[in-house]
């Protein structure tokens, strides 16, 4: 984008987040945020699942695990989902209209 026009600017990335200007200088905000989210899981689970129990037929507790992998877990438990964003901010500085540099920064760019 250096030597392009403001406007090849909006053009191609839509109209900026935020914009500053400063004599001749035009600075261009663009911070685009993602949002990736978990999901819940179960606790480990005590009966059902691997083998049939510790100690073969009827062992100890029917086996590891609910039906695979989950259940309901020890006490009802599990780890709760989460969420973490991502940020990218791409800012382009104008000189008389004229994109002369431009920078990228944050972990989703």
């Amino acid at each position: 984008m250096i030597g392009k026009q403001a406007i090849d600017v909006v053009r191609t990335y839509g109209v900026p987040t935020r914009q500053f200007v400063s004599g001749n200088h035009t600075f261009l905000s663009y911070i685009n945020q993602q949002t990736d989210y978990t999901m819940p899981m179960s606790g480990w689970g005590y009966g059902g699942g691997w083998g049939g129990g510790w100690g073969g037929y009827g062992g100890w507790g029917g086996g590891w695990g609910g039906p695979g992998w989950g259940g309901g877990g020890w006490g009802g438990g599990g780890w709760g989902g989460t969420a973490y964003t991502y940020t990218c901010q791409t800012n382009f500085e104008l000189v008389n209209g004229v994109v002369s540099a431009w920078t990228m920064r944050g972990d989703g760019c």
